[in-house]
Formats: C-alpha cells, structure tokens, sequence
C-alpha cells in the first residue's frame, strides 16, 4: 500500500538531533527529522493530482516563516517530541486550513495536531504503527534512558518553513518519493 504525506524538512546546523534519533527512534533510518503538516493518506483513496492542486492552492497563499524548536514533550502514543516554541500558530494554521476541501474526510479529530519532530519512539508493541496510530504500553526503561540522555543535549533550532515536501512512500516506510515540491513566497 502507497501513502501520500507532506512535510517539512528543517535544516540544522548541527548533528545532535540526528544522533539522538540513531539511538532512539527505529525508523531514523527511514525518514531524515520532518515536521510533517499531513499525516499518511491512502494513495487509494485520493487521486494525486486533486491533492496537488488542492495542496498548491493553500501554499500559493503562505509566505515563509521563521520557527522555533525548543521544548519536549511525551506524546499520548509515547513519542518523544521535540516541539516549537515560536511558530506553533501558524503551523496549526496551516495544519488547518490543508485539511479542508478533499482533504477534510482524512482529518484526524481523535488526535491533537502539536507541530513537532519525533525524536524517538518509546512503543512496547511491534504491531505500533505511524500510519495508524494506537496507544500501546510504554517501554519505561527506554523512556527514561532518553529522558536522561535529553539532559545533557540542548535542543535549541531556529528554522525557515521556506519549502513543504509532497512525498508518496510505501507501508514499509522507508523514504518516499517526491511527488511535488512547494516552495513558499518571499
């Protein structure tokens, strides 16, 4: 099964987010950091070019923005989450105002949209997944040993959401594809 999602890709100026994710988030290997605006969405059940259009017409409207990352957070399906400190409103405007039109159905009102990177996963099961997530038990020493290692790293990241990325990639989740890049105005 084929997936589409849009994402932002931060640029940082070093590599302490990168090698946290290699110690404790499975699929660093899979996905670069991202701060993703539309989470997964059945190939099947859109047709690419309406998500397109529907996508560019949102962006066309967007200036690009400075955004701030500093903070953490445990999310309610044991996430670690490295959130904004400036910026989160236009992110969950933004968040928004995507989710209308066609893509309204695919809203998930049963999860709370926090614009964030998921810096590591603390999940038990290995029936957990990204594309539909479940609340599963918590792998407490894991947490804890990220929690730790979160004293010692000062997650301080300023960032311009300047280019949102469509991706299509695979239930596997390794890398998608580019599908259309949007490049936000000046």
């Amino acid at each position: 099964m084929e997936y589409y999602t849009l994402l932002y890709y931060p640029k940082f100026t070093d590599d302490k987010i990168t090698k946290f994710r290699e110690k404790h988030d499975k699929h660093s290997n899979q996905w670069k950091a991202h701060l993703t605006l539309i989470f997964p969405i059945n190939s099947k059940e859109i047709e690419e070019e309406v998500l397109i259009e529907h996508v560019g017409s949102i962006l066309k409207k967007w200036k690009k923005f400075d955004i701030h990352f500093k903070g953490l957070e445990k999310s309610w399906d044991h996430w670690l989450f490295l959130t904004l400190k400036e910026g989160n409103e236009k992110i969950i405007k933004l968040h928004d105002e995507l989710y209308t039109g066609p893509l309204k159905r695919f809203l998930r009102e049963d999860i709370e949209f926090i614009p964030h990177i998921g810096i590591g996963e603390f999940v038990k099961s290995e029936e957990y997944t990204v594309v539909d997530p479940k609340e599963f038990e918590i792998d407490k020493e894991k947490f804890d040993e990220a929690n730790k290692d979160t004293m010692r790293i000062n997650f301080d990241y300023w960032s311009k959401i300047d280019k949102i990325i469509l991706e299509k990639f695979e239930d596997s989740l390794n890398y998608g594809s580019i599908v259309k890049e949007f490049d936000l105005s000046p």
